[in-house]
């Protein structure tokens, strides 16, 4: 107990700040893409549905799980001057 109690303690107060930020392509699959998009979810067992298509999950008869990694390799110099509407720097 006392174990259990220190593990607590510690994973409460022993963390750090976490921020989140994003970069998100809008599809969920390369067939997705190949049909515009157009009848997500139409697939059986697609677990997009919870997004797509909610009452398609009805017909979901196995676990299924979906994973999603995107990568942006963003290098931005930027090298000159910045103005406002009335050429105010």
């Amino acid at each position: 107990m006392p174990l259990l109690c220190a593990l607590i303690v510690g994973g409460l107060f022993g963390t750090s700040q976490a921020q989140a930020g994003g970069f998100m392509v809008p599809t969920t699959n390369t067939a997705g893409w190949g049909r515009a998009m157009a009848g997500g979810s139409l697939f059986p067992n697609d677990p997009s549905a919870a997004f797509n298509n909610p009452a398609a999950m009805a017909f979901i008869d196995k676990r299924i799980a979906q994973l999603t990694v995107n990568y942006a390799d963003i290098d931005i110099k930027y090298n000159g001057d910045a103005y406002d509407y009335q050429g105010n720097p």
